[in-house]
């Protein structure tokens, strides 16, 4: 696709792929995203991740790629390993990443070949010294991960609010109300100010 000229924002998943077929373009698996970004498969099978009439995917040969709400996109490289890009820099340099997502506030995660995760939050990793099998971060800033046993560790601030708790199942509300279901199956709910509510 390099020296075509076309325009930097198509109006239309048909537009776009009227573009591809007029410049007689081999693709399969077009896909646009809702901030604007497209994609396509070529005849080779690497995938090509397009922002406003730029390729975001030049010069790497990456077997899949996303672009997420936030801006952040990511590509998987030949070896089945995972780059998550922000602003240009590469987020994951130096870890093998089997797996990645960006959150709309912000944070990522990886998944390390072990099979951890591992979450951040503006550079500093907020799961270091954890063995996570899973973690996740609400919009509202609260993160939780998933223990080797299986249990659920929900923090605010640096501060678990699950300590001394054996749960499975935890939740943040946008507002800052959380819950936790204990072992009985019984529902705990407690506001943003960790008052009790039932």
């Amino acid at each position: 696709m390099k020296n075509l000229q076309y325009p930097k924002r198509f109006q239309s998943y048909d537009d776009l792929e009227n573009w591809l077929n007029e410049n007689n373009i081999e693709y399969s698996n077009l896909y646009v995203f809702k901030n604007g970004d497209w994609k396509y498969t070529d005849e080779q099978g690497f995938c090509h991740l397009y922002r406003n009439g730029v390729e975001l995917t030049k010069g790497v040969k990456a077997k899949y790629a996303w672009s997420y709400n936030n801006s952040d996109w990511v590509y998987e490289d030949t070896q089945g390993f995972e780059h998550l890009i922000r602003n240009g820099v590469e987020l994951t340099k130096g870890v093998k990443a089997t797996y990645v997502w960006s959150y709309d506030n912000g944070d990522w995660r990886y998944t390390d070949k072990q099979g951890f995760d591992h979450l951040y939050r503006n550079g500093v990793e907020l799961t270091k010294g954890l063995k996570a099998k899973y973690v996740y971060s609400f919009d509202n800033g609260d993160c939780y991960y998933k223990d080797l046993q299986g249990f659920d560790h929900l923090y605010r601030d640096g501060v678990e609010l699950t300590k001394d708790i054996k749960t499975k199942d935890v939740w943040s509300y946008g507002n800052g109300d959380w819950y936790y279901r204990d072992e009985n199956g019984d529902l705990h709910k407690f506001d943003k100010n960790n008052n009790r509510i039932y």
